[in-house]
């Protein structure tokens, strides 16, 4: 059973939300003179090379793009569960609003008038992962519906 196109899916998903956590997910660029910062889901990367963990703003980013990676690859294996895996693919979903929500909130408190925000790539990661949890759960769905279909008909 774990050879399931959701098996695939969810796959994805983890790899995705691994790829958000090493890549940065926007740049911080002074409107004067000074380098430019990276903001990474942990911390900021100083324009001078060195991490910044000072900025705390970044760190639930990267508490929940954990949690969420880790669930897509353990629902892998609790493919005996499918109740489980739907409620495990729900949660992952709701904690990639979450996660989108924060961005939105660390974009305005990162961002002062001598700042500007410029998102990168791995920013639109989540929302992919997101896609791919919500087939996952569709397929885990049908799964369900064709167990119980074949326990109906005995």
């Amino acid at each position: 059973m774990i050879q399931r196109k959701q098996t695939i899916f969810l796959f994805i998903a983890f790899i995705l939300a691994v790829a958000c956590l090493a890549l940065p997910i926007a740049t911080l660029e002074p409107q004067k003179m000074g380098g430019e910062q990276l903001l990474y889901n942990l911390c900021v990367l100083t324009d001078k090379g060195k991490f910044d963990f000072s900025q705390i703003v970044a760190f639930p980013l990267f508490i929940m793009m954990v949690i969420v990676a880790a669930i897509s690859l353990i629902t892998i294996f609790l493919f005996r569960n499918r109740k489980l895996q739907m409620r495990l693919c729900s949660v992952s979903m709701i904690l990639i609003v979450l996660w989108y929500a924060y961005f939105a909130a660390c974009k305005f408190a990162l961002t002062p008038e001598t700042l500007i925000f410029h998102p990168a790539i791995a920013c639109v990661f989540p929302i992919c992962t997101m896609i791919f949890i919500i087939l996952a759960r569709n397929g885990v769905r049908a799964d369900e519906r064709l167990v119980r279909a074949a326990d109906r008909i005995r």
